[in-house]
C-alpha cells in the first residue's frame, strides 16, 4: 500500500514486476512518482470517510481531474467506503462508476447526464444546480475543517450546512418538482425527488445533532436543558434512519456502527445512559 507515511514513492529502490501498489488518497505528484516505477497501480480513494451521511458531493470535478492523472496507469479501483447513503451520495457513486468506464469524460456533462436521467429533462437544470451547490458546500467544509482531527472535523459542518443553505437546497428540489410535473414519467420522477429530499431531511437532522453535541461537550453534561436537546436531536435523527431502513436512501447500520468504531459517540451521539439519567422525569 502507498498509504500515510508510505505514500511517497521510493527514491532509490525499484519494484519487482509482480508487485501491485494500492494508492490511498487524491492522486497527484506522488501518484506520478509511483507510475514511473510500475504500471500496476490501483486507487483506493477513501473519499466517503467522515461524511456521516451528509449530502457529500465530494468534488466531481476533482474526481474527474484525478482520473485524468491516473488514466494511463490505472489497473483498478478499490472503493472500500461506499456506505449506501444513496439519497445524499448517489451522484458520487454514479460518478465513480462512470469515471472507471471512461476516465477522460467531462465532469460537468456527467452531472447533467445524471440529473436528466434521474429526474427528467425539465427538472435537470434545478437538480444539477442542487448538486453543484452541494459540491461547493462540501469543498468549503473541507477548507474550514483543514487541520482538525478525524473526530473534530465534523464540528465545522453546521458552519456550512446552515438552515438558510438547506432551505435553498429545498427550494431547488421544489422547483425540480414543479418542472417534473406532468408527462408519462411524472410519478417516477416524483418518487425520485422524494428519495433525494429524504437525504436533505436527514442533513437537517444531522446538523441539529452536531450542534447539540457541540453544546453538550462544552457544557460537560451539567445542564439538563442541554442534555435534553442532545437527546431530542439524536432521537429524531435515529427515527429518520429507522424509517429509511431498507430503502437504500440512508444506511442506519453504518451510522450506528461507525459512531462506536470511530469513537464518534461524543460528536454524533446518542448521549450515554448516564447523561440521560441526569434529567429529572416529568
Amino acid at each position: 500500500w502507498a498509504y500515510v507515511c508510505y505514500r511517497h514513492p521510493p527514491l532509490i529502490h525499484t519494484l519487482e514486476p509482480n508487485i501491485m501498489v494500492g494508492y490511498v488518497g487524491w492522486p497527484g505528484e506522488e501518484w506520478k512518482g509511483w507510475a514511473r516505477l510500475t504500471d500496476h497501480l490501483f486507487w483506493r480513494p477513501n473519499i466517503f470517510h467522515g461524511s456521516w451521511g451528509f449530502p457529500a458531493v465530494i468534488s466531481v470535478r476533482r474526481t474527474g481531474e484525478s482520473y485524468a492523472i491516473m488514466a494511463d496507469n490505472l489497473a483498478g479501483v478499490n472503493v472500500d467506503s461506499v456506505f449506501h447513503h444513496w439519497a445524499t451520495q448517489g451522484l458520487q457513486y454514479y460518478a465513480l462508476a462512470q469515471f472507471n468506464w471512461d476516465p477522460r469524460q467531462d465532469a460537468e456533462a456527467l452531472v447533467r447526464d445524471y440529473a436528466e436521467r434521474a429526474f427528467g429533462e425539465g427538472a435537470a437544470p434545478h437538480m444539477a444546480a442542487y448538486y453543484e451547490a452541494l459540491e461547493d458546500a462540501w469543498s468549503e467544509w473541507g477548507r474550514r475543517a483543514s487541520g482538525l482531527g478525524r473526530r473534530e472535523r465534523i464540528t465545522a459542518l453546521p458552519e456550512v450546512y446552515t438552515a438558510e443553505f438547506l432551505d435553498e437546497m429545498g427550494d431547488l428540489i421544489g422547483k425540480a418538482r414543479a418542472a417534473a410535473a406532468g408527462g408519462p414519467r411524472a410519478e417516477l420522477y416524483r418518487r425520485r425527488l422524494d428519495f433525494a429530499e429524504a437525504g436533505l431531511e436527514f442533513a437537517r437532522a444531522q446538523t441539529e445533532v452536531v450542534e447539540a453535541l457541540n453544546d453538550l461537550r462544552r457544557d460537560g453534561g451539567n445542564t439538563p436543558r442541554i442534555i435534553a436537546r442532545a437527546i431530542e436531536a439524536t432521537d429524531a435523527r435515529d427515527g429518520i434512519l429507522d424509517e429509511q431502513l431498507g430503502t437504500f436512501a440512508l444506511s442506519a447500520i453504518h451510522e450506528y456502527t461507525a459512531q462506536n468504531r470511530r469513537g464518534m459517540l461524543p460528536y454524533l451521539g446518542p448521549p450515554s445512559e448516564d447523561l440521560r439519567s441526569r434529567i429529572e422525569p416529568e
